[in-house]
């Protein structure tokens, strides 16, 4: 925590952060560790976003608690995405520069086999942020859509209209 104190001026503003990471810190890693199914990266991804929060305590001046949550919890949840992001990139980046061509199970991969891999790679990073979110973690990270719903905090007919277009 002292690290985070470090980056933060102001007597007011550190005891403010003081509070805030005694009463969220639990609820973001459960959060984080929820969307990455993974400790050691939840561990990371939380350290992230606390020094996120502390970097811009001055938003939260005179804010609600609930308003505090919220947005302490929103910087987890978009760190925890960018991280899949950056895992999923690289491992597309693994699989272009290995020799054997991966094996899909799913439909989708399976009437891709023939295009090259840089084409699909560039045809998913085309795609809008929201829809690429829930492709990613559908076909990568293998999860349902009521569990993509509940991970990006959105209903699930909103995770399966995103999902179907």
């Amino acid at each position: 925590m002292l690290i985070f104190l470090s980056v933060i001026d102001g007597e007011t503003d550190r005891s403010a952060f003081e509070r805030l990471y005694d009463q969220y810190a639990d609820g973001i890693f459960r959060k984080t560790l929820s969307i990455l199914k993974n400790q050691t990266d939840a561990e990371d991804v939380v350290q992230e976003a606390w020094f996120k929060v502390a970097q811009n305590m001055d938003r939260l001046q005179g804010k609600e608690d609930r308003v505090a949550c919220a947005y302490i919890m929103k910087i987890a949840r978009n760190q925890a995405l960018s991280f899949l992001r950056k895992k999923t990139k690289e491992k597309i980046e693994s699989e272009e520069s290995s020799e054997e061509t991966p094996v899909y199970d799913d439909a989708l991969f399976l009437l891709c086999e023939k295009a090259d891999i840089a084409d699909i790679r560039d045809c998913f990073e085309a795609l809008s942020e929201p829809y690429r979110d829930v492709l990613s973690l559908y076909f990568f990270y293998h999860h349902s859509i009521p569990q993509i719903a509940s991970l990006l905090d959105i209903k699930t007919a909103t995770a399966n209209s995103r999902f179907t277009r």
